[in-house]
């Protein structure tokens, strides 16, 4: 009576198991899955930006890296007070995007009295406002006549109203909400 040899069994090392698993070919779909998902996610949902100067200081700091959520108004408009990436210019081949709040909405009248945002002549209350917008001469506040937005067009302004500038643009050039 012959007795068969029991298989012999494969040593795996414990740390190629802990890399791939007990089943490598899963764990090699799970990765690509994870990295599809990964790509699609940050080409198409999310944006990241980084803060850039001291526009938006106090609320956002120089440096800082945020994610803009580009689905934010695929179904609403961009609302007063939200924080934006709009797009500013191409330089050289590259996107130069910046991180501004939405101030004013298509159809109303911007101005600047006295270093202060007018609203269809009203001062809107900004909370998160910092200073007040210089006048481009001397040491006098920031004075504009009345701007009337287009019907497509918004106003965004950096937080930091000692040093910010103010920026009409189109909607399709705001790409997204700051999560």
């Amino acid at each position: 009576m012959q007795t068969e040899a029991p298989p012999e069994q494969i040593h795996t090392p414990g740390w190629l198991r802990f890399v791939f698993g007990r089943n490598p070919a899963w764990t090699i779909v799970r990765i690509l899955f994870v990295v599809l998902v990964s790509l699609v996610v940050f080409k198409f949902i999310l944006l990241p930006i980084r803060v850039t100067g001291e526009s938006m200081f106090p609320s956002y700091r120089n440096g800082q890296i945020k994610f803009v959520n580009r689905l934010a108004y695929s179904s609403e408009s961009p609302k007063r007070g939200d924080v934006v990436a709009v797009m500013w210019d191409e330089l050289a081949g590259k996107e130069v995007l910046l991180l501004k709040r939405v101030i004013g909405m298509p159809g109303e009248t911007f101005q600047v009295r006295n270093g202060e945002v007018l609203i269809n002549g009203k001062k809107i209350e900004e909370p998160y406002a910092n200073g007040k917008i210089p006048s481009s001469v001397s040491n006098r506040l920031g004075y504009t006549d009345p701007i009337p937005l287009g019907p497509a067009e918004y106003m965004v302004l950096g937080d930091n109203r000692n040093i910010s500038e103010g920026f009409i643009r189109k909607r399709h050039q705001i790409l997204g909400k700051l999560l």
